[in-house]
């Protein structure tokens, strides 16, 4: 099960890393300052700062100043939940206008010419157009 919900996490986007981040802070009542984050999840540190601004820049995460530390927070599958499906309906009321901008594809006609009557026929066309 561990697996299938590492799975859909990668779908929604994110690298195996930030779904170990934010299933470690999942499990976490109050959140995790970065060290323990490292400790959990044997992640360098310098690694985990990038990890964890991109997860907070996709709403996956939050930090919280205690003192002059931080301390992340993972958001609610509840609440990534409910941004999927308002995403999901923006992105129903864009489509028709999408649809009306999409160029039709165009039918490629593809013609055959052979020896020296089809040779000049293809130099008078690439000569005349």
């Amino acid at each position: 099960m561990f697996r299938d919900i590492l799975s859909l996490l990668g779908r929604m986007g994110l690298r195996d890393s930030e779904s170990r981040i934010y299933m470690v802070c999942l499990a976490s009542e109050q959140g995790l300052f970065t060290h323990e984050i490292v400790k959990q999840t044997k992640i360098k540190r310098s690694t985990i700062d990038v990890m964890v601004k991109r997860l907070m820049q996709q709403n996956f995460l939050t930090k919280i100043k205690i003192g002059r530390r931080f301390q992340y927070v993972a958001q609610k599958p509840e609440t990534l939940l409910y941004r999927q499906e308002e995403l999901l309906g923006e992105w129903r009321d864009v489509v028709p206008f999408l649809k009306k901008i999409h160029a039709p594809q165009i039918k490629t006609e593809v013609l055959f010419f052979e020896g020296a009557d089809g040779f000049r026929q293809v130099h008078e066309d690439i000569l005349l157009h």
